[in-house]
C-alpha cells in the first residue's frame, strides 16, 4: 500500500481569517480525505501570514463516535516502519511499552515525568501524522526539557537530567530503526487508527486485523467512558 494512506475526494478550500495568537490576517485550509478501511476526516489547516507566523493543522471525523472503544498494536520492525501513517482523535492514547512512554489522549505538547515514567502532556484536536512525526515530537520537547533543567543546575534537576538523557538514548535508538519496539493505540471513541505500508489497499478490514504485526482489538465502553464521549449524561 502507498504511504499516503488518505486519498483526496475534493479541491481544498481556502478562506482568510484571523490569526488565534496575534489576530492578524492568515489563510485557512480545508481538505476532505478519506482514509481506506477507516472513513472519511476533514483536515483543515491555518496559516498566520503576520509576523507571529503561527501554523496549526487538525482533522475532525466525519460521523459520529464507532461503537466500541479500540486499541490498535503494531510491531515496527524498522526504520521503513516509521512512516507509517496514524490517524489520532482527541481521545487517542499513545503507548511505547518498550520506553515507558504514555501520551495521554490529545496531541502531544510537552514531556513531564510522573512515578517514573515519561509523559507527554497534551493538547488540540485530532491530527494525522507517522510515527516517526510522533517520536520526533517527544525527542524535541524533552530536548527542551533537558535544557531547561542544565540552566536549574540543582540536585534534585540534575538527577531528573541524568533519567531524562537516559531515556533519550533509548528513544533515538528507536527512532533510527536499530530497535524493534511496539506502538500503541487506545481509544474510547473508537476514532484512531494505523495503517501499516505493508498492507494492501483491496485487503478487506478483517483480513487487516489479522496481519502478522497488527493487532486490533476492540471492547465494550465503560459507563464512565460514555459520560466522558457526551453519550451519556453526567450523574
Amino acid at each position: 500500500m502507498s504511504e499516503k494512506i488518505a486519498l483526496d475526494l475534493g479541491e481544498p478550500l481556502s478562506i482568510e481569517s484571523l490569526c488565534p495568537k496575534c489576530e492578524g490576517k492568515g489563510t485557512t485550509r480545508m481538505l476532505m480525505l478519506n482514509v481506506p478501511h477507516f472513513k472519511q476526516i476533514l483536515v483543515s489547516s491555518f496559516e498566520c501570514h503576520a509576523e507571529c507566523a503561527y501554523t496549526n493543522r487538525e482533522i475532525t471525523f466525519i460521523g459520529s463516535y464507532e461503537r466500541s472503544a479500540i486499541e490498535v498494536e503494531f510491531r515496527v520492525a524498522g526504520k521503513e516502519d516509521m512512516n507509517t501513517q496514524v490517524v489520532l482523535s482527541a481521545f487517542t492514547k499513545i503507548l511505547v511499552p518498550e520506553l515507558e512512554l504514555e501520551i495521554p489522549p490529545r496531541e502531544m505538547h510537552a514531556v513531564n515525568t510522573q512515578n517514573d515514567q515519561i509523559v507527554a502532556e497534551a493538547h488540540g484536536m485530532g491530527s494525522l501524522t507517522t510515527i516517526e512525526g510522533i517520536l520526533i515530537q517527544v525527542r524535541e520537547d524533552l530536548t527542551i526539557k533537558i535544557q531547561t533543567l542544565e540552566e536549574e543546575r540543582d540536585d534534585l534537576s540534575k538527577d531528573l537530567e541524568s533519567s531524562l538523557k537516559t531515556f533519550l538514548i533509548s528513544l533515538n535508538a528507536l527512532l533510527s530503526g536499530e530497535r524493534a519496539f511496539t506502538f500503541i493505540l487506545s481509544d474510547i471513541s473508537g476514532n484512531a487508527f494505523l495503517s501499516p505500508i505493508e498492507i494492501d489497499a483491496n485487503l478487506s478490514i478483517n483480513d487487516i486485523e489479522k496481519t502478522d504485526r497488527y493487532i486490533v482489538r476492540k471492547r465494550a465502553r465503560t459507563q464512565e467512558e460514555d459520560i466522558k464521549l457526551g453519550l451519556l449524561p453526567a450523574e
